[in-house]
């Protein structure tokens, strides 16, 4: 969470269409801007300058960074109205202004309208040239659009940040963010609810993990108690809070894309089918039959199969450091599923010596699910094709 160096508060995120998005405090109204964001609103020299000034600075003596608080950079930077003291974080690439400093240094810009401004100006060229030369440019362009239909997944690997600023939180948490996705279609109502309902009857559990866990757990040795529906309710109990949290990120992270494309009841049955699968793959062979299992890993397993293999050109970022600023990863989504399934058989073979607290083999069970879901509807899709 960031927070102001001035006052100690919450920034909260701002997005405005004059100006860079940007964290401000509720309080004295400051601002923190990443650099990426600035750029397209100061003027080429003005940002130019103040990356200079920034590499060039000494140690940190300026106020704590909302970020990371290490003390920041004070730089100097011009303004529109003389010259400004600005403190700036390199590690973070995070500048923090003071009230009324930001228009000063970036002028209110509708980047939008400049930009449909700049359509209608070319649009005007080209409806001014001779009607040889725009055959040849229309030529031109389906000529680029056949190159584009294949493109590199690997192009602009290391660069490029978050498209919304809470994607910061889960990326320097380690977690992969889904990069340019696609607008949703419709609401994801099965995804929301089930994640809604897992996670407040997870908390709940929490209260008193140690009961619930031995209650609500499917228990290999014992897996018809409760007449069956400790294979339902394991789906929902969970060791601790960063085990529900993570497995509730995966959770949004594909499931609302799978859902846009089967609908909210075979989402249901994908991840069902997939959770009772993964169960019954750790039931049959983990080595430690009065552990219980519980999670709905599996269950999430099963829909980042059928996501991977539906959207295999899509594509996630893993942040990392590189030198002194951050840097994006960006892999497609099918060679993350390909390198996470070299690790979880792996983690099979260690979960079969007894070796590891995570049920890897839950994992294959319900990935194994969600490729057969995807592949019965790539094969229904063929049928219907033929038919038609």
């Amino acid at each position: 969470m960031l927070t102001c160096p001035a006052c100690g508060v919450p920034l909260r995120a701002v997005r405005t269409r004059l100006g860079p998005p940007s964290f401000a405090c509720p309080s004295c109204a400051g601002r923190a801007t990443t650099l990426e964001a600035l750029r397209p609103h100061a003027p080429p020299g003005r940002m130019t300058a103040l990356l200079q000034a920034i590499r060039a600075g000494g140690e940190g003596d300026g106020q704590a960074c909302p970020a990371c608080r290490h003390p920041m950079r004070k730089v100097q930077a011009d303004g529109e109205k003389g010259r400004l003291e600005l403190d700036a974080c390199p590690r973070c690439r995070l500048v923090w202004f003071d009230p009324a400093e930001q228009p000063r240094f970036a002028p209110p810009r509708d980047l939008e309208a400049e930009r449909q401004a700049g359509k209608e100006r070319e649009g005007q060229r080209y409806r001014d040239l001779p009607l040889e030369a725009r055959v040849l440019l229309a030529r031109a362009e389906a000529e680029a659009a056949e190159r584009r239909a294949a493109p590199d997944l690997f192009d602009d690997s290391l660069s490029g940040q978050p498209d919304q600023p809470w994607q910061w939180i889960p990326a320097v948490l380690g977690l992969p963010i889904e990069i340019d996705q696609a607008p949703m279609r419709r609401w994801p109502l099965a995804t929301w609810i089930t994640g809604g309902t897992v996670l407040v009857l997870a908390l709940l559990a929490l209260l008193d993990p140690r009961a619930t866990i031995g209650a609500l757990g499917l228990l290999p040795a014992e897996p018809w108690r409760m007449a069956g529906m400790t294979w339902l309710t394991s789906l929902v109990v969970h060791g601790g809070f960063l085990h529900l949290l993570s497995n509730l990120y995966f959770l949004f992270l594909a499931g609302d894309d799978v859902e846009q494309v089967i609908g909210p009841g075979r989402w249901l049955a994908l991840f069902l089918c997939a959770g009772l699968a993964g169960n019954a793959a750790h039931a049959l062979w983990d080595p430690r039959p009065a552990i219980p299992l519980v999670g709905a890993s599996g269950a999430i397993s099963g829909l980042i199969a059928f996501y991977a293999l539906r959207f295999p050109g899509a594509r996630l970022a893993l942040v990392f450091r590189l030198f002194w600023r951050f840097a994006f990863l960006k892999v497609p989504v099918i060679a993350a599923a390909v390198f996470w399934l070299l690790l979880q058989v792996l983690g099979a073979f260690a979960q079969h010596g007894g070796c590891t607290r995570v049920s890897a083999l839950a994992h294959l069970g319900g990935f194994a699910v969600g490729v057969a879901f995807w592949a019965a509807g790539r094969f229904g899709r063929r049928r219907g094709t033929e038919r038609g």
